[in-house]
C-alpha cells in the first residue's frame, strides 16, 4: 500500500511539472550512483516497474530509476569518482555522451560538438578512464590516484585536443601497467592522447610510465602552470611531436639507461619559462636554439 501511494505521488508530481514547465530537466538516479539529466521533451511517460523502480519511457530508450528529482540544478561537468570497489558517476546530460562502466574501467563517448568537461577523482589500485571525444574537451584531475594493471591509466585515443586541468592545491598520481593486456592497445603512455594535450592550472601531477612513456601524445604537449613530476619511466618521460613549457615546473628522474627525458619527433622543444629540474635528460631535435631562455649546458644535470 505504501509503495502504491509513493508511485501515485511521484506520477502526479511528474504530470504537474510537465504541464507547468515543459523546458525543465529531471535528474534521474540510476543504479544508485549514476545521475542523468533528462529533458522533459524526451519523456513519453513514467510508469511502475515490477522491480519496484520507476520506468522512465523516453522517445528512444527506457531507463529504470531508483529516484526522481525535480528542479535540481544541472552541472555542465561529468564527474567520475574512483574507488577500489567501483566508480561513482554523475552524468548531468545523457544527450551529449554515453557512458559504460565495467567495475573500475570507465569509457565515455561524446555525441556532438558541445563543450565537454570531465572531473576525475578518487583512489583506485586497478582502474582506467577512456574518453572518445568528438570535440575539444577538458579533463580535470582532482586528487586522482589511479593505477592500471592492464593498460594506460588515462587514455584519449581520438585526435581531438584535450585540456588537462590540475586545480591549485591538488596532487594527482597516475601509474600504468608494465605490459598491455590487449595486443591491439595503442596507448604508448601512462597518460596517452592521440591529439594535442595542454596542461593548465597550479596543481601537481605525478606520472609513472612502466610500459613505455609517462606522458605521450600523437601531436603536441604544452605545460602552462602545473608542476609535472615523472619519478620513473621505462623510455621517455614526455613523448610528442612538439613540446612547449610556458610556465610551471617539470621534474624528471630517469632510472633506466634507455630512458630519455623529453623526445619530440618532428618539430622542437620550446622552453619559454618555468623551472626545469632534470636528471640524465636526453633531448632530441632541440631546435631552434633561440627558443631557449638559457644556455644549453644549464639544461643538463
Amino acid at each position: 500500500m505504501r509503495l502504491t501511494i509513493r508511485y501515485i505521488v511521484v506520477l502526479l508530481s511528474v504530470l504537474i511539472h510537465c504541464m507547468s514547465a515543459s523546458a525543465q530537466d529531471y535528474i534521474v538516479s540510476l543504479q544508485g550512483s549514476l545521475l542523468q539529466g533528462i529533458p522533459v521533451s524526451r519523456i513519453d511517460s513514467i510508469t511502475c516497474h515490477p522491480s519496484g523502480r520507476f520506468q522512465v519511457n523516453l522517445t528512444d530508450t527506457i531507463l529504470l530509476a531508483d529516484t526522481i528529482y525535480f528542479n535540481r540544478p544541472l552541472s555542465d561537468t561529468l564527474t567520475v569518482d574512483f574507488s577500489k570497489e567501483g566508480v561513482s558517476i554523475c552524468n548531468p546530460d545523457v544527450g551529449h555522451y554515453r557512458i559504460s562502466a565495467d567495475s573500475t574501467r570507465v569509457v565515455v563517448n561524446t555525441c556532438g560538438q558541445e563543450p565537454f568537461v570531465c572531473r576525475l577523482s578518487g583512489t583506485c589500485p586497478n582502474g582506467q578512464f577512456i574518453l572518445n571525444a568528438d570535440t575539444t574537451c577538458t579533463i580535470v584531475l582532482d586528487n586522482l590516484q589511479l593505477t592500471s594493471c592492464q593498460s594506460a591509466a588515462v587514455c584519449l585515443p581520438q585526435k581531438q585536443k584535450v585540456i588537462v586541468e590540475l586545480p591549485e592545491g591538488t596532487h594527482s598520481i597516475l601509474k600504468d601497467a608494465e605490459e598491455r593486456a590487449d595486443t591491439a592497445d595503442v596507448s604508448i603512455g601512462c597518460l596517452y592522447a592521440k591529439g594535442t594535450m595542454d596542461f593548465v592550472g597550479k596543481g601537481e601531477l605525478e606520472v609513472t610510465g612502466h610500459y613505455r612513456h609517462a606522458i605521450a601524445s600523437g601531436k603536441n604537449i604544452s605545460i602552462d602552470g602545473p608542476h609535472i613530476v615523472i619519478p620513473d619511466v621505462a623510455k621517455n618521460g614526455i613523448h610528442c611531436d612538439k613540446f612547449t613549457l610556458k610556465d610551471g615546473q617539470t621534474d624528471l628522474t630517469l632510472k633506466h639507461d634507455v630512458s630519455k627525458g623529453i623526445k619530440v619527433r618532428k618539430v622542437l622543444i620550446s622552453l619559454q619559462g618555468g623551472q626545469k629540474i632534470y636528471s640524465k635528460v636526453v633531448f632530441k631535435k632541440l631546435h631552434p636554439i633561440s627558443s631557449l631562455p638559457m644556455p644549453m649546458s644549464s639544461l643538463f644535470v
